[in-house]
């Protein structure tokens, strides 16, 4: 299972390497909602891949230089595809704008590099290429299940296996054209299965009563829930959201791991589970925590602005109105428009998209 990680130990090229087993992994899971997820996780590594090549510069050869740099453009091409083709079209061109920077010209050629390269250049093998054309609508066939689904009363493997049982209850579809045999024969088994039913539903709610009750919630531990959260019901959706909420707003110092689980929550769940004074008050808190954080780490001040993106994109969703312009939404406009002058082009992206 694919879990956030500590990126600043790592290399340029180990960042990289992460990137592209996130961006596999989105790939190749049939939930939208874990591939947004694993979309972000990749963004995130992406990041580290890019500020590890200040740290590392002397470590790097012209031709490593130049590998990793092909590999850093064409994994935001592979970003900027997933997240079009699950339909977020203007975060993916915003993406696959950022690729361009990392094209490398050759000396005495108009030729590029990487994902740009003319039909005479060389291509690194990727594994992903061969799955892109299915990111399409009409392109897409049946799921294949990468989980193995239980028999009943059989013991789950990870949170994963759980949310994808789960989710396979909600959408409740046996079509041949949407599920694959196996996922369908389960499916209608466990729906004539009333107690198997309640047994995974109950095991969601162990996971969050868990949760509320460890008091170091590191990565492993946020993406364990994160995974579950668009599968629960609408009161454990909201309990586990104000387990996040608590979690940022009691902590002298910011919960990055709960920080980026409240984003991810907040961006994968429907509208019909957000009630607009949730959301205020989560922007309210996170606008609060980021305007207090000049003499933090940048990393704080991208992270929580990436956070505060997401919430608008969940505001806009249900169409909240009416801000308190005094005291919410005039001091977050100046903030960000602060930060659109950044000479961090990173800055600049989230800024301007949550501006």
């Amino acid at each position: 299972m694919i879990v956030p990680s500590h990126l600043s130990a790592l290399s340029p090229q180990l960042s990289l390497e992460l990137t592209n087993v996130y961006l596999e992994n989105a790939y190749k899971t049939t939930e939208k909602d874990i591939a947004l997820v694993l979309c972000r996780d990749a963004e995130t590594a992406l990041t580290q891949a890019k500020s590890a090549t200040k740290k590392y510069p002397i470590h790097l050869k012209d031709t490593q230089s130049e590998l990793l740099k092909e590999g850093i453009a064409s994994a935001y091409i592979d970003l900027g595809k997933l997240l079009d083709g699950h339909g977020y079209q203007i975060k993916a061109q915003a993406i696959s704008k950022k690729a361009e920077k990392w094209r490398i010209v050759k000396k005495g050629s108009d030729s590029m590099v990487g994902f740009s390269a003319g039909a005479n250049q060389p291509q690194p093998p990727r594994d992903i290429a061969t799955i892109l054309p299915n990111i399409f609508a009409v392109d897409v066939g049946p799921p294949t299940s990468e989980i193995k689904l239980p028999e009943a009363d059989e013991p789950l493997i990870n949170t994963l296996q759980l949310a994808c049982c789960l989710g396979l209850l909600q959408a409740s579809c046996s079509s041949d054209d949407i599920l694959e045999p196996t996922a369908r024969n389960w499916l209608q088994t466990t729906e004539k299965d009333t107690d198997e039913q309640d047994r995974l539903k109950v095991m969601a709610t162990d996971v969050i009563r868990a949760f509320k009750r460890d008091e170091i919630k590191d990565a492993k531990v946020v993406a364990e829930v994160v995974y579950l959260s668009p599968v629960l019901n609408k009161d454990s959706f909201k309990d586990l959201l104000n387990e996040f909420y608590k979690g940022i707003n009691q902590s002298v110092l910011l919960d990055i791991h709960q920080l980026e689980g409240l984003a991810q929550i907040v961006q994968g769940t429907g509208p019909d589970f957000l009630e607009a004074d949730d959301l205020v008050k989560i922007l309210d808190l996170l606008s609060t925590r980021l305007r207090g954080t000049h003499q933090q780490s940048p990393q704080y001040i991208y992270r929580l602005t990436m956070a505060v993106s997401n919430v608008l994109d969940a505001m806009a969703d249900t169409q909240v109105k009416d801000l308190d312009r005094v005291n919410l939404h005039e001091p977050l406009m100046l903030y960000l428009k602060e930060l659109k002058e950044s000479s961090d082009s990173y800055f600049v992206y989230q800024a301007t998209y949550a501006y």
